[in-house]
């Protein structure tokens, strides 16, 4: 494979052992092929559903993880004008999940099932700095926040 391409077709469908990748690359109406199908959204769910998506992709229909995820796979028309931000959003969000969990000594894997990552999410989610308690004392479970939350929730200052 060529540095700095995507695969083709041909590469991702048959390895040289002949079997099939865990991951396919998908045509595009511009004749491209990228990582994720035309069709494809950043998770829409939450917190923690979207830091294995983050790390495991979708499985089902073998797509990457979003974690390998680059600016050309964003260059869809649906994608083009936030795709690279808010791949840059989520990046810095599941980098303080990432550090925590590293930190409680249960470091992200370059490649994790499920559960692995439903492991690591359970160490790192003290890594988000998001109060406890709404605005009116009600308690407030980061878990089933969205991650679009999440982000609002952050102090400004955090890095």
């Amino acid at each position: 494979m060529l540095e700095g391409r995507l695969p083709t077709a041909d590469s991702t469908t048959v390895n040289t052992q002949g079997a099939r990748p865990k991951y396919d690359v998908f045509p595009h109406p511009d004749g491209k092929r990228r990582r994720i199908p035309d069709d494809w959204d950043f998770p829409k769910g939450t917190l923690q559903s979207t830091y294995v998506s983050w790390h495991c992709g979708d499985p089902a229909r073998k797509i990457s993880p979003i974690k390998l995820l680059d600016n050309r796979d964003f260059s869809a028309v649906k994608l083009k004008t936030r795709g690279k931000r808010t791949h840059t959003e989520l990046k810095r969000l599941m980098g303080f999940i990432d550090k925590a969990a590293r930190d409680k000594g249960v470091p992200p894997k370059g490649e994790m099932t499920q559960s692995e990552a439903q492991h690591c999410f359970s160490y790192g989610l003290q890594g988000i700095e998001v109060s406890l308690q709404t605005p009116k004392g009600r308690p407030r479970d980061v878990t089933n926040l969205k991650w679009q939350s999440v982000l609002k929730f952050l102090p400004k200052n955090s890095t």
